[in-house]
């Protein structure tokens, strides 16, 4: 086997440098394992005072990232351990793996394998990589960047623990979990594989997958953008508004050839109403949007649609406005839950349901209102129905 790293070449971003890069690998034999041979190092590093990176690229590159917490980790320092299992040592050492920096206070780690492998089928190397951020005192992160082609990630808990200003997951082949989580903006990417979150708080978040399912928990304070395609999402989501009524709360779910079921509630800020502007778009496949609660005042603009597929959507009684429903080659229906419905501001009024159409109508506590909101469901060769 070919050690000289010269003889290959490595796809190194041209802004990242490779320091501290691990020459020696303590061995051990694992004869039941699938991987008959591994070796582990462990070092810490300080945090970086922009960005905490993690990157790995080549045709050799495949793992799993985990990111967690523990108490043994110094304050302002993160502890790595690196575990590589292979069939080869030699095909070990053409790995290049150590710390890495980038300009502007950006540093953390890189795993690095030749562009191009032409080898046998067992020529093979899987990383196993920990990282540990201090848990005694709660801390702040300004942004943690990983890039790593061929690994899924595993991400948290980090309740009242770690908060991070930008959190950015990128992988392919491999599934995203992340549980607990703080952000300002969050983006979380993956292909043929799941994302799952359980328990999210962000203001700004973006979750793309394809080939893979969406799922979890999910309260953003300003938008939240949900993508894949050939995977179900099921998602729980709290949207909040704010106090600038002209600008929305925000979401998108897009996915196709599966199921997209949404349970949702809209809140807003003390003193405010709230502007929520909804997307649900499926093809080959059933949707279902759910709104539990907004608030009394807001506005609320509703677009969810779907072909081949039936389309349902509930509406909260503090609803006021429009809705449409269409559909070819299947039935269209309007129900209504509840005829004497509570009145949400408390203050005795009757909710009123007026009927244009088949399709098409408005519901009110006060007439004044009943452009305030606009609801639009669509399908083709499927039935459609609307809850108020």
């Amino acid at each position: 086997m070919n050690t000289n790293h010269s003889e290959y070449t490595y796809p190194i971003p041209s802004d990242v440098d490779l320091v501290n890069r691990i020459s020696q690998w303590p061995a051990k034999e694992n004869p039941n394992s699938a991987f008959p041979y591994s070796a582990e190092v462990s070092f810490e590093f300080p945090l970086p005072s922009q960005t905490l990176l993690f990157l790995s690229q080549g045709a050799l590159s495949a793992g799993d990232l985990r990111i967690t917490t523990s108490s043994t980790v110094r304050p302002d320092f993160a502890r790595v351990r690196i575990t590589v299992s292979c069939h080869d040592e030699g095909v070990r050492d053409v790995a290049k793996v150590g710390l890495i920096k980038r300009k502007g206070g950006e540093s953390g780690v890189g795993i690095f394998t030749p562009k191009y492998w032409v080898g046998q089928t067992w020529d093979r190397l899987y990383f196993n990589v920990k990282l540990a951020l201090p848990q005694n005192t709660p801390s702040y992160l300004n942004n943690l960047t990983t890039d790593m082609s061929n690994f899924s990630h595993n991400v948290g808990p980090f309740k009242d623990i770690v908060n991070f200003g930008e959190i950015s997951l990128t992988g392919s082949q491999g599934k995203i979990i992340v549980k607990d989580l703080g952000a300002q903006k969050v983006t979380f990417s993956t292909s043929n594989a799941p994302v799952e979150v359980d328990n999210l708080v962000a203001l700004n978040a973006v979750v793309h997958s394809s080939n893979g399912p969406i799922s979890g928990t999910y309260h953003v304070f300003d938008s939240l953008d949900l993508r894949t395609t050939n995977g179900s999402i099921k998602v729980a989501v709290g949207l909040t508004g704010d106090s600038n009524i002209n600008a929305s709360q925000t979401l998108t779910m897009r996915t196709s050839n599966d199921v997209l079921e949404s349970a949702i509630n809209l809140t807003a800020s003390p003193g405010t109403k709230g502007n929520f502007r909804i997307k649900a778009g499926n093809s080959n496949g059933h949707l279902s949007t759910w709104i539990g609660s907004c608030p009394v005042g807001a506005v609320l603009s509703l677009d969810a649609s779907t072909s081949n597929g039936s389309a349902r959507v509930m509406l909260p009684t503090a609803y006021e406005g429009g809705f449409t429903l269409s559909t070819s080659n299947a039935m269209a229906e309007v129900r209504r839950l509840t005829p004497n419905e509570h009145d949400p501001a408390g203050r005795g009024r009757q909710r009123v349901l007026e009927m244009k159409t088949a399709t098409k109508g408005v519901v009110y506590w006060d007439k004044i209102n009943l452009g305030r909101g606009n609801v639009t469901l669509k399908s083709s060769n499927g039935p459609v129905s609307i809850y108020v």
